[in-house]
């Protein structure tokens, strides 16, 4: 069970962290969430990743992100306010959430999680990609290539 936790945690924080990446990607700044920058506590290793695992890293992350933008968007709504952050993994972040915001945020933590999965790539996968695009910028480079060829 430890390890499943663990799994979900490293999922959450890789499925914000994309999210940022992408942003950063696409716009050439550090995205801020809740005014808050995200800060990484273990450095990524530089590290290859096949031309296949790279589209398949941005197929995901395109996938991802309008689902987040409408459960972002969906629970905003609900509670009248820019929503607290939310951690896939952690209870107590959906607990304090009204019955119908829970009930979004798990909805796209599951579809998330899905999506990934599906793309072809591993949870591991996904999260190592994440954490080495925070850092290297070649691998930026051809993210943001793979995602241009996608659209």
């Amino acid at each position: 069970m430890l390890t499943k936790n663990h799994s979900n945690r490293t999922f959450t924080h890789s499925l914000i962290t994309t999210t940022l990446t992408i942003m950063g990607i696409l716009s050439g700044v550090i995205p801020q969430i809740s005014g808050k920058y995200i800060n990484f506590t273990a450095t990524a290793l530089a590290q290859n990743f096949s031309q296949e695992l790279l589209r398949n890293y941005a197929a995901a992350v395109l996938k991802i992100e309008p689902l987040r933008e409408q459960a972002y968007n969906d629970i905003q709504q609900i509670i009248g306010s820019e929503p607290p952050e939310i951690v896939c993994s952690k209870e107590n972040t959906l607990s304090n959430l009204p019955p119908d915001a829970q009930e979004i945020a798990k909805q796209y933590c599951s579809s998330s999680k899905q999506i990934v999965e599906s793309s072809g790539l591993s949870v591991s996968q996904f999260n190592d990609i994440t954490q080495s695009a925070a850092t290297d910028n070649n691998l930026k480079t051809q993210i943001q290539e793979a995602i241009r060829e996608i659209q």
